[in-house]
């Protein structure tokens, strides 16, 4: 399973804005979850504007090594 998404705090000073990418892989007994991410943060006005028009060909690039990746199984003791 595996999610992007974008969230922003325009109230903060200076703004944020960051996106994250998140695969996750059920671990080897079964109970739970580990999470492999990506995430990518930007701040102030002028650092969002260009950052959001950048995101197109950084996330697809992300999304696609991600999905792809080799995940190793994860267990805990």
């Amino acid at each position: 399973m595996l999610f992007d998404f974008l969230v922003s705090d325009l109230g903060a000073d200076p703004i944020v804005v960051e996106w994250n990418a998140y695969r996750y892989m059920p671990l080897s007994e079964g109970e739970g979850v580990a999470l492999f991410a990506v995430s990518r943060r930007s701040y102030g006005e002028e650092g969002a504007r260009n950052f959001l028009g950048g995101l197109g060909a950084v996330r697809s690039e992300a999304i696609a090594t991600l999905a792809t990746f080799d995940a190793p199984m994860v267990s805990i003791p």
